[in-house]
């Protein structure tokens, strides 16, 4: 027979108040709805209703006590009754370690009760196990009863498989901040060599130049052009007046044409104006216009000279077309520096 006064907590003595505010207290605790529908809490809240039923009703509980007395006698006129586990459960049959394990039995006729591994205890009760790493994989709870000590222990084994604890995980943006500092760390390592690379270069231009400089000044072109083409291809930035104005002391037709392709987007001073006049054929003279660059605010302004090209192409398209080749050529020439 269950024992429904130590189902809601009570005493057989307590008064019809203790009793209905003990199952009010517990009905809360363990009311499905507050606890996502668990199976434990529903079959709990189920036995606290029929408890309450029975003992929360004055007549039924007069009834229960005469049935429960007359099953109590001792047991020296029940020494040859079998002992019975009515019920023997657990919250959960998969745990993870810090997780509490909820044990509950109800045994009648018995005078002796183990449950290991806790030890002794009640007919009736319910206990909290803590999930530790100790405990090993599995976990065998054993409940033991014994009527006089007359017939042998029964023993219902339940194993509890224990879940391996899950990985750490790390919030989502921790993971995007991570993701994105490694592939700036692989982007940086894979930049630094080609930055070397494109300084050890421009060194290297700076040297070329120079010696150029002085070969065109000694009248030596051809040896002047080469060394400011490999300057200009280690350092595309850098203008190539210097180099246009190579090709146009020539004065050849190949030369005119690739020197006026080197033209194309130069801002020249006056003396870089100078120096291209006296080497442009003179039907050419009047491409060459003035252009006055002022700053924002009017104050200073700068006397720049361009080459115009638009008016090239209307007036004397075959040598505009020449001309946009040996820009490309040059174009590609340059573009092929793999640093680029």
């Amino acid at each position: 027979m269950k024992d429904y006064y130590s189902i809601l907590g009570v005493s057989p003595n307590s008064s019809e108040k203790e009793i209905k505010s003990a199952y009010r207290k517990l009905s809360l605790k363990f009311h499905p709805d507050k606890n996502n529908g668990d199976k434990f809490f529903e079959e709990k809240f189920i036995e606290l209703n029929e408890a309450y039923q029975v003992i929360g009703n004055s007549e039924k509980r007069q009834e229960y006590d005469r049935t429960k007395d007359s099953s109590s006698k001792p047991f020296e006129s029940n020494k040859n009754i079998r002992p019975s586990i009515t019920l023997f459960e657990v919250d959960s049959m998969n745990k993870s370690v810090g997780e509490y394990l909820i044990v509950k039995w109800i045994v009648n006729n018995c005078d002796r009760v183990e449950l290991t591994p806790v030890g002794i205890v009640k007919n009736t009760g319910h206990i909290r196990i803590k999930i530790t790493e100790n405990l090993g994989e599995n976990i065998v709870l054993k409940l033991k009863a014994w009527n006089n000590g007359k017939y042998v222990h029964r023993i219902h084994k339940i194993e509890i498989t224990r879940v391996s604890l899950q990985p750490h995980s790390y919030p989502l943006w921790i993971k995007i901040t991570f993701s994105f500092l490694t592939v700036l760390l692989i982007y940086t390592l894979t930049l630094l060599p080609k930055i070397f690379t494109l300084k050890s270069e421009l060194n290297q231009s700076v040297y070329y130049f120079s010696k150029a400089d002085s070969l065109y000044d000694l009248g030596e072109i051809d040896s002047a052009i080469k060394l400011y083409r490999k300057g200009h291809y280690l350092n595309w930035k850098k203008e190539p007046f210097n180099l246009a104005i190579c090709y146009l002391s020539l004065k050849d037709k190949y030369s005119l044409q690739y020197g006026l392709a080197l033209l194309k987007g130069i801002d020249m001073n006056q003396s870089e104006f100078e120096s291209l006049i006296t080497l442009l054929p003179s039907e050419l003279h009047s491409y060459v216009y003035r252009w006055e660059l002022q700053s924002k605010r009017k104050i200073n302004s700068q006397l720049i000279y361009k080459f115009n090209f638009t008016k090239l192409k209307k007036e004397n398209i075959l040598l505009y077309k020449q001309v946009s080749e040996k820009r490309k050529e040059y174009e590609k020439f340059i573009n092929s520096n793999p640093n680029r």
